[in-house]
Formats: structure tokens, sequence, C-alpha cells
């Protein structure tokens, strides 16, 4: 693991391990994780694609629910976690749903936090792009949500500006030491707030669920860079199961 990302977030793991805290999780409470149905909830960013493949290698899946926004935070609403619901296994109360909630950050090769080295890109980039822009407009004097996120043009970070608003003077109080604290806190603050949502959500339409267990779990997926590139999880939260 690198010393960059150790600096910063000390208790990150592999995915191997996260996903198998998950799996111990769902034996101990007798289900199978072969019958797992997955949904994730996380940025769109192209720079994830490791934990969807894992997730695919992992548990054969065909493929996953895509519950996915810029910055993992507003929520797809309660038509798309119905929705997910649809998809579970046939047999009631048995194939359990792992619903994964994941902010995520960056480091280059460098070790800068909060950019990220692409493939086909010769100078790292943003991430996450999302909350990076968000950051850099909200520290500035003049900053207003509608004039920097209108929301007929830019819906979705207008909705993720107005989720975070309560919590901007604590991102500023943070960025007084640096822009890289600023931006950990905005992630931090991020998850917690989407993984409120999420449960508010799956709560919404657990009458669809015909006593289908969900597994909640999620943190921050952290996208390191090649050529050295191994992603990490910093675990966020308890691991809840929810089970009739």
């Amino acid at each position: 693991m690198s010393e960059h990302v150790t600096k910063h977030y000390p208790n990150a793991v592999s995915f191997d391990h996260f996903f198998s805290m998950i799996d111990d999780q769902l034996r101990g409470a007798g289900f199978s994780p072969a019958h797992a149905v997955i949904g994730i909830k996380q940025c769109r960013d192209d720079c994830n694609y490791t934990l969807r493949q894992y997730i695919f290698e992992r548990y054969g899946t065909p493929g996953y629910f895509s519950l996915e926004v810029l910055a993992g935070l507003p929520s797809p609403g309660k038509t798309a976690y119905a929705a997910l619901a649809h998809h579970l296994k046939d047999a009631a109360g048995q194939g359990p749903l792992i619903l994964l909630d994941f902010a995520h950050i960056g480091f280059d090769p460098t070790g800068t936090l909060g950019k990220v080295a692409r493939h086909g890109r010769k100078n790292p980039g943003a991430n996450c792009g999302a909350l990076v822009g968000y950051v850099h407009a909200m520290m500035k004097e003049s900053y207003t949500i509608d004039d920097a996120f209108p929301a007929d043009k830019d819906p979705e970070m207008n909705k993720l500006a107005r989720l975070l608003e309560p919590y901007e003077q604590d991102i500023k109080t943070a960025g007084t030491k640096s822009f890289e604290e600023a931006l950990k806190a905005a992630t931090i603050k991020a998850w917690e707030i989407s993984r409120k949502i999420q449960l508010g959500d799956i709560l919404s339409v657990k009458g669809e669920l015909h006593g289908h267990p969900v597994i909640l779990a999620g943190g921050i997926h952290v996208n390191t860079s090649p050529p050295e590139q191994e992603d990490l999880i910093v675990p966020f939260g308890e691991i809840v199961l929810l089970h009739e």
C-alpha cells in the first residue's frame, strides 16, 4: 500500500479484505453470497471500473444494478430502488441484496490527493471531479449555489451542493490547512449524507423486497494511478444487515 494513501487513510483495506467482511457477515446470518444481487451507488467516473470489474469476478454475476450519480451523492430516487428490488432472485427471503455506497478520491503517481492518472491521458486529472469542482467553487467569496451550478443546466451538481450546504463552514475550516483537507472533509461528508439517504430509500420500498435480506456497506473508494495501481477501500460506518 502506498505511503501516500496510508498518510491520509491509515485504515484503507484491499477489495478482498472489504468484501470478505461482507461475505462473512452474510454467512454468519445464514445467507450465501453466491446468491447475492449487487446494487452500487457510486460516482459514474470511469476510474471506478476497478470496483465494477472486481464485483463481476468475485460474485460471478452477469452485472450489477447501477445507482450511479455524480460523487455518489444525490439519490437516484425511490423508483430506482423499487426497480432494484424487482431484480432480486425469485425465491422469497433467500437471495441477499448487497447494497454498496461509495464516495471516491484519487491519488496521482506523485501522491497528490484529489488527482489521478487516467489511461490515455498525459496529465493527471481531478478525482472525484465533481467534489473537486464543488470545493473549488464553494471556497470562493462570491460563491452561490445557483450561480456556480444552475439547476436547469447542472441539476446533479446543484443538488449535490444543496446537500452539502449545511456543512460548508466545516469544509472551509478544514480548508484553512490545505485544499486536500477540504476535499477530504467534503468526501467524508458526502458519504455520510449518501448513506443516510440510501437507508431511507431502501426502507421506502421494504414491501417490495419480499423478505430478502439487505446488507449495506460502503466507504471511500481510493483510486490509485498506473503503473502500480491497486485501488483500496476506506470502510466507513458499520456493515448493516437488514432482515425481517
